[in-house]
């Protein structure tokens, strides 16, 4: 993710005339990435919804035991935990 100078500074090089082509080689930034920064500059606000209760400082219990066992089992790819 790039802040938000690296960004003004390649969309004033394409509004100096300059293609997305070119200021993608100059700068290593994807052609798409400054495309989509023409129409939003600021990045998004990830932690703008509710907190992750496993990441929170002290984490909650899991609400249903055997359906997280479950899609842990689908997620390994046998269906199983033994």
């Amino acid at each position: 993710m790039y802040d938000v100078k690296t960004r003004e500074r390649a969309l004033a090089l394409v509004s100096q005339g300059r293609s997305l082509n070119s200021v993608s080689k100059q700068t290593g930034i994807s052609r798409a990435a400054i495309r989509s920064w023409q129409t939003r500059l600021e990045p998004l606000d990830r932690n703008r919804g509710a907190p992750c209760p496993r990441c929170a400082d002290v984490p909650t219990a899991i609400e249903n035991p055997s359906s997280y066992a479950y899609l842990l089992g689908l997620y390994l790819g046998d269906g199983c935990i033994s």
